[in-house]
């Protein structure tokens, strides 16, 4: 991510950025050193003891506990545990889990799923864009994606989970193909994460 805005030029003193998966205030998080280094946002997360850590730890954020995707219901969140990075909304990526790592799905959680053009529409401040927007929601990416307006809402960044991607047939990927189509542009993959920046960062 910091790569990225260097070769823009160096990070921002502020900015904006939607964390949708945010798990932990700083564990495995995307958004950590934007918020240490000023920037605030908006973080979604459906797991109970993270929304705490997170509200304690980022008190200048807007942080909320429920998922994102379309359409507009509440699902089950299989429940792995509290410091679980797998809980999911996907039954089969949480059946998946379950049989790879031979952990039990302790309970399941009901939880608001909220498209995100109604949560930017809701918690977005005016006159506010998006920065960054950082995806990793455990089988679900691509539903998140599909749930933004993108004609009104377009992140200067965003980082996605992503699975299914294969650098030699990027296009194999829903979330490349939804984001080339929007006329962003795949420019990095580390770990699991793919990056993409818009047209304006891209040109």
């Amino acid at each position: 991510m910091l790569a990225i805005y260097e070769e823009q030029g160096g990070l921002p003193a502020t900015g904006f950025y939607v964390d949708v998966g945010a798990y932990h205030p700083r564990a495995v998080s995307n958004t950590a050193l934007l918020h240490d280094a000023g920037w605030r946002g908006i973080n979604i997360e459906p797991n109970p003891v993270m929304v705490e850590y997170l509200r304690k730890l980022r008190p200048g954020d807007v942080t909320l506990q429920q998922a994102a995707g379309t359409p507009r219901r509440t699902a089950d969140l299989l429940f792995f545990g509290d410091w679980a990075s797998s809980n999911t909304l996907d039954p089969d990526f949480g059946e998946m889990i379950a049989t790879d790592q031979n952990v039990p799905i302790k309970r399941s959680i009901p939880t608001e799923v909220v498209p995100l053009r109604d949560v930017f529409a809701e918690h977005l401040p005016p006159a506010v864009a998006i920065d960054v927007l950082s995806v990793d929601v455990e089988g679900m990416d691509v539903e998140v994606l599909e749930s933004n307006d993108w004609s009104r809402y377009r992140p200067a960044i965003v980082a996605v989970e992503d699975l299914a991607l294969r650098l030699d047939e990027p296009a194999s990927s829903g979330a490349f193909r939804l984001l080339r189509d929007e006329g962003y542009r795949f420019v990095a993959h580390a770990l699991k994460t793919s990056f993409y920046l818009s047209p304006h960062l891209a040109a």
